[in-house]
């Protein structure tokens, strides 16, 4: 951000208002300028007291003003296939083989596609993959759904360090690959848009063109002769939201509802959290990662649907996979961060959803700093309510551990990460980090209001942005991330000020959150540059140097975090995780209850 910083300091006195709850004070009515109550400001003693705003409060979901999409399906074109040459081979969970030949509409998608495979079969125990010959060392830990449905968060957490694949889960709706079955996701004239395997998105890459079409187009195109096409845009607005044994952002929606800025009336935002996904056979996403951090469940609900989907080992090689075909009644369950590749064996409706875990937020935190930098290519969409779950999943933690609030009892504790262990306390500084950086990984902060991805800033845009730092996210949300950036600092000053963290070599590790900070804004600031040179520029009119202004902005927040940066090496950083971090132990100081388990935060928010 280009405006000066500053410090605001919100002090309550009340119980009700320390645990967020809506202050009683009056609201601006009408003919009362907000002016009269952004008085003061200036000290401690006469501070803004930003929880008099109902726009503090986190958002309802809404969406910008857009332009229609003019439809841009080509239904009469319909160029041949090319048939691989050779028969390739998969196996599923229960190890049963399943021999295919793809078909695609240009010859270096079947080109990358056999090198792949090959790499896939280059993996193979004995003729057959890991997770059948030797599936102790597969990256897929398969059981049953009546085992999975009677784990707990622990349980789960402790075979979560692999992917999982449950088998013989109940469906949500039992549909098939026709008519009826895609009126479930959609009305047939429904415009959606469609990933179409007959265009290139441009020269020399194997990326699909989106196209906006009808649902009925791809109904249409699931014969032999038809298009390859792929709809992922389908929402699903009735969603479950029970809690479940791995999803924190559900347990954290429960449980905090009506604190801090939340606002019990808003609705978990079900349509970012779980769709389908409607293809033809021989789809095929390429190498790619999921967006914002976020945990994937996926898993065919027709019949006759098959997928294959194949999951990078990153201890092997970097052109290593395992692969696993999913049929119906199969639920793979990914990790976040994890690059892998999905061919559509046969034409497939799928259920999915996303979720935070956890036991996997340091994997969440890398997760989001890739896609920031290299966006489009290394992932394939964005869901802005997720900084919303990581708002309140950082209250969540704040509550059930700093305050307390959340007793054992409760079903929501077992999603409290254990502050005893170095993991854990990794988790839990690595979602206070993300709320830190809310504005420098916001794909927004470096769009003016109602500018278009593909457009240049216009004078009155620039000169916004430049002089107001008023950029394309909303007033509310933007108070909203001030608040919790607060939230977010108190917690590092807690842990600054509570824990003692032995490093590798035996010794004090002063500081530890500035330390891991730096760290990642060093490597952050270095990975921007690199993608650069390589013209891969990421995020929407972001660029190194307006990076650069949001990570110098976002250091100013915290005094010790200021020294650390200015103190940093000239070598900059290449690592996204704490190295060695299994070399680490951590000791809490006896009795910091008394001093930060306390009604009012005192905390400082601050405004950028």
């Amino acid at each position: 951000m280009t405006v000066e910083k500053k410090e605001i300091t919100s002090i309550s006195n009340s119980a009700s208002n320390a645990k967020g709850s809506k202050p009683s004070s009056a609201l601006p009515g009408p003919g009362i300028g907000l002016n009269s109550y952004l008085q003061g400001g200036k000290t401690s003693v006469d501070p803004i007291d930003v929880d008099a705003y109902v726009s503090l409060y986190e958002p309802t979901a809404s969406h910008d003003y857009l332009v229609k999409e003019e439809l841009s399906f080509d239904s009469k074109h319909s160029p041949p296939r090319i048939k691989c040459d050779m028969e390739m081979e998969a196996y599923n969970a229960v190890g049963n083989k399943v021999t295919f030949r793809p078909e695609f509409h240009f010859e270096d998608y079947i080109i990358r596609f056999k090198q792949i495979m090959e790499r896939v079969k280059r993996g193979y125990v004995k003729g057959r993959p890991r997770h059948i010959e030797t599936p102790d060392l597969s990256c897929i830990h398969i059981l049953s759904y009546f085992i999975f449905s009677k784990m707990g968060t622990s349980e789960l957490d402790a075979i979560m360090i692999r992917h999982l694949l449950v088998t013989g889960c109940p469906l949500v709706k039992d549909v098939k690959f026709d008519e009826d079955g895609m009126q479930e996701l959609a009305p047939l004239l429904a415009q959606v848009s469609i990933n179409d395997f007959s265009i290139k998105a441009g020269p020399g890459i194997c990326v699909p063109a989106v196209v906006s079409g009808f649902v009925k187009d791809i109904l249409l195109n699931a014969t032999t002769e038809g298009k390859i096409l792929n709809g992922l845009d389908f929402p699903m607005w009735d969603g479950s939201k029970n809690l479940t044994a791995y999803s924190v952002d559900l347990a954290a929606w429960t449980s905090v509802r009506g604190l801090h800025t939340t606002d019990p009336s808003t609705p978990y935002p079900i349509e970012h959290t779980k769709w389908w996904t409607a293809g033809t056979e021989n789809t095929l996403t390429f190498l790619h990662i999921d967006c914002d951090g976020l945990g994937t469940e996926d898993g065919p609900t027709n019949e006759d649907g098959q997928k294959l989907w194949g999951l990078l080992l990153l201890k092997h090689s970097k052109y290593d996979f395992e692969a696993v075909v999913l049929r119906q009644g199969d639920c793979l369950y990914m990790k976040p961060n994890t690059p892998h590749f999905v061919f559509g064996l046969k034409h497939a409706i799928c259920y999915g959803s996303h979720y935070y875990t956890t036991s996997m937020m340091q994997q969440t935190l890398q997760g989001v700093i890739h896609a920031f930098v290299l966006h489009k290519f290394l992932t394939n969409t964005h869901h802005q309510p997720s900084r919303q779950l990581l708002r309140c999943i950082l209250f969540f933690y704040q509550i059930g551990i700093m305050e307390g609030q959340i007793p054992p009892s409760h079903r929501t504790f077992s999603h409290l990460p254990n502050i005893h262990m170095v993991d854990g306390l990794l988790n839990f500084l690595s979602v206070a980090i993300l709320v830190v950086f809310g504005n420098v990984l916001d794909f927004r902060t470096y769009s003016a209001p109602n500018q278009h991805q593909l457009a240049a800033a216009s004078k009155e845009q620039q000169f916004l942005m430049a002089n107001h730092d008023i950029n394309a996210i909303p007033f509310n949300e933007w108070l909203a991330i001030c608040y919790a950036r607060g939230v977010a600092l108190h917690v590092i000053r807690w842990i600054r000020d509570s824990c003692e963290v032995t490093g590798p070599d035996g010794e004090i590790v002063e500081d530890l959150p500035s330390v891991f900070m730096v760290q990642l804004l060093s490597a952050l600031l270095e990975y921007k540059a690199a993608a650069e040179r390589r013209s891969l520029n990421g995020v929407p009119h972001c660029t190194s140097a307006l990076l650069s202004r949001q990570v110098e902005n976002v250091v100013r927040c915290d005094p010790l975090l200021t020294l650390a940066w200015q103190s940093r090496s000239e070598e900059p950083s290449t690592c996204l995780s704490l190295e060695l971090k299994s070399l680490y132990s951590v000791e809490w100081k006896v009795g910091w209850e008394e001093k930060w388990c306390s009604n009012d935060l005192g905390m400082l928010l601050h405004n950028f």
